[in-house]
């Protein structure tokens, strides 16, 4: 579990708290850049200002306020992170579910298995992420099951979070959807976390997903997923004396 960031001695209480007025600013240009600074700064009296700016009007500012919060990791800011995976920007919601992994905890991944059963894809997919990052493997077979989910962003967060979890049992389900769903970016985190997980058995799928998938992103990704199986090696096929 992360500490809250010491107040850096390269900058003045003054400048803080400039920063933290400027997150009022009229110009959404001035918020973004003064939550982006408040994050490098990691000063802890800039906790309270930055959550309040999670309910600015604009995504740039709410994104630079999450990133900022997980850069100071003061668990004050876990409940207003919390709602942030409710937020109608797919990025503020990825960085909120990355900023909960590192400042969460038991009891927060416990409160974040209720809404896997939510009706709303964006609640599911967003606390799915975030249970991948808290490593909570006991949601693992309801993330395999949404892996046939109807919503491509609760699919994408199922495949991403198994292989935060490198989850083994999942690896059949995720070559399936990284071969055949319809969604580039399902498939392109299935690919990813195939290689995280490391499982040999992948090696067929993503042979032919680098081949014949009609996406550039894909092919990368199923590049790069075979070269870390196979050890790091840039060659296409298994290094000698390993089958």
């Amino acid at each position: 579990m992360s500490q809250p960031v010491s107040p850096s001695a390269d900058y003045s209480e003054s400048t803080v708290s400039t920063l933290i007025e400027n997150l009022t600013s009229n110009d959404p240009e001035i918020r973004e850049e003064a939550a982006a600074k408040l994050g490098l700064i990691g000063d802890v009296r800039a906790v309270e200002a930055l959550i309040k700016v999670l309910e600015d009007s604009d995504p740039r500012v709410r994104l630079q306020s999450v990133e900022a919060l997980h850069k100071i990791g003061d668990r004050r800011a876990i409940q207003a992170l919390v709602n942030a995976l409710r937020d109608s920007d797919w990025w503020v919601r990825v960085s909120a579910a990355e900023a909960l992994g590192t400042l969460g905890d038991e009891t927060l991944a416990k409160s974040l298995v209720l809404d896997l059963v939510s009706k709303d894809p964006l609640v599911r997919s967003s606390s799915a992420l975030a249970l991948g990052k808290l490593q909570w493997l006991e949601c693992a077979s309801t993330l395999i099951e949404f892996l046939r989910a109807d919503h491509h962003w609760v699919r994408y967060a199922a495949a991403v979070a198994l292989g935060e979890m490198m989850e083994k049992r999942s690896v059949d389900p995720l070559c399936e959807l990284m071969i055949n769903d319809e969604d580039f970016l399902v498939r392109a985190g299935a690919a990813r976390s195939l290689g995280k997980i490391g499982d040999r058995r992948a090696i067929k799928a993503l042979r032919r997903g680098a081949v014949k998938d009609r996406n550039e992103l894909v092919r990368a990704d199923c590049l790069e997923s075979l070269r870390i199986i196979w050890g790091g090696s840039d060659d296409e096929s298994p290094p000698t004396g390993q089958g």
